[in-house]
This record gives C-alpha cells, sequence and structure tokens, in this order.
C-alpha cells in the first residue's frame, strides 16, 4: 500500500510540475505585458530623445556625475565626470563607435564591441525585442529581489546568450544579463532595473545595480528629460 501510495505523490508531483510549466506565459504575452507596463507603444513612440542625468557610485565609494543621453533610432552617448573632470565618455552614432578615458585615452570601439553597443542603443528596445534577438523562449520563473518574474533567453546576433527577467505582476524587466568584450577581456555583467516612475507617460527604472566579477556601479537617476533637441553631430568622434 505504501508503495502505491508513494507512486502515486510521485505522479501527482509529476503533473503538478508539468501544469507549472505549461502554465507559463507565451513569448508573445510576456512581450505584450511588458510594453503594455512601461505605458504603451503609442507612448513610447511620442518619444525621440532622452537625457538622463544621476549619481554613479563607484567601485571605491566615490560618487561621480552620469549623463546620459539617447536619439532614435539608436544613437547613444554617456559621459561619467568627478568635479566637472570626465574620467570616461562613450558614444555610438548608429554605425561605429568611440571611448575616452583617463585610462585608456580615447579610441575607437572596435568590431566585437559593436554587437552589443547597438543593442544597448536601440532607442525603441522595448519594441524590438523580436528583432533584436533569435531562439527566445519564456525558460521559467525566478525570484528576483523579492519577486517572481519571467526568464526569457535568447541570443543575441553575435551568437552570445542573453538573459531578460520581467516581473509577474508588473510586466516590467527588472533585471538583464549582459556578456560583452571589454580591454580587458570578456565580461558578464548582471543588471537590476528598480523604482520605476513615470516621465512623460512612460516608465523609467530609476535605479539601476551593474553587478559583475570586477565592479558593482549603482546609478541613481535625479532628472529624465524626453524629446530635447540633440543633433547627430553630439555623436561623432571628437577631434584630438
Amino acid at each position: 500500500m505504501r508503495r502505491f501510495l508513494g507512486l502515486g505523490i510521485i505522479a501527482a508531483l509529476g503533473v503538478a510540475g508539468a501544469n507549472a510549466q505549461a502554465a507559463l506565459p507565451t513569448m508573445d504575452e510576456v512581450l505584450a505585458k511588458y510594453v503594455d507596463g512601461l505605458g504603451g507603444k503609442a507612448a513610447i513612440e511620442k518619444l525621440h530623445t532622452r537625457h538622463w542625468r544621476g549619481t554613479l557610485e563607484l567601485p571605491d565609494g566615490t560618487s561621480a556625475t552620469l549623463n546620459y543621453y539617447a536619439k532614435a533610432p539608436n544613437k547613444r552617448r554617456y559621459t561619467i565626470e568627478i568635479q566637472g573632470a570626465i574620467l570616461a565618455e562613450q558614444s555610438f552614432n548608429g554605425t561605429t563607435g568611440w571611448s575616452n578615458s583617463t585610462r585608456d585615452g580615447l579610441r575607437d570601439l572596435d568590431a566585437s564591441e559593436l554587437p552589443t553597443e547597438r543593442l544597448l542603443a536601440d532607442f525603441y528596445s522595448p519594441l524590438n525585442i523580436r528583432k533584436s534577438y533569435t531562439d527566445l523562449v519564456v525558460k521559467g520563473r525566478e525570484v528576483v529581489r523579492g519577486a517572481e518574474a519571467y526568464v526569457v533567453e535568447g541570443k543575441q546576433t553575435d551568437g552570445r546568450p542573453r538573459l531578460m527577467y520581467f516581473d509577474v505582476k508588473s510586466g516590467l524587466m527588472v533585471r538583464f544579463v549582459v556578456e560583452r568584450d571589454s580591454p580587458d577581456g570578456p565580461l558578464r555583467t548582471d543588471n537590476y532595473l528598480e523604482d520605476y516612475r513615470p516621465v512623460d507617460g512612460v516608465m523609467v527604472p530609476h535605479l539601476q545595480r551593474q553587478e559583475s566579477s570586477e565592479f558593482v556601479l549603482v546609478t541613481r537617476l535625479t532628472e529624465v528629460r524626453h524629446n530635447l533637441p540633440l543633433e547627430d553631430a553630439f555623436f561623432e568622434k571628437p577631434v584630438k
């Protein structure tokens, strides 16, 4: 009798596990809820440029000023300053990119860095996930910062894996994992998106944590502005 009861429990657990897996939403449902959670497709498409300003907590305990600029469809630039002096800056003009830092000086981004840069510069990235990644699949659920999230796995155009985590209740992206090349070699960063607030009809995460084997960076936004004039020349490489 005990043997049959044990088999019955095992069978029940198997059915429960299968039902839990079947209960996962489709990829389209996850993406649709994400866009809706942000404010909807129409609200997102009303924005054409953005400027984020905030503080960046560096690994050594100091705090820097971050200015991030983006322009549709695929341009971005950011600067990191301490007491008015530029510590690092990087830009992508839609095709090529460059960086300038106190450590490495002014240099062009190499070919291995560009695929990830294209993804990060996609102004309408929430609307383009299907286009930006291949082999997308909802893998399951995980707890992120105390709340359940759907885990989505895909591949970048360069074949590298990409993981994205979407809050089960709100639909918002709360974590993503990026693998990229750096001057020091391959680098994986776990990015946590928190403190979403509405700005111009779109939800914006005002706190972001970037965690890697080498550093932890915390960005806290203090100002978010959209649709300010930004010339294309702003994203071009400066003359030495």
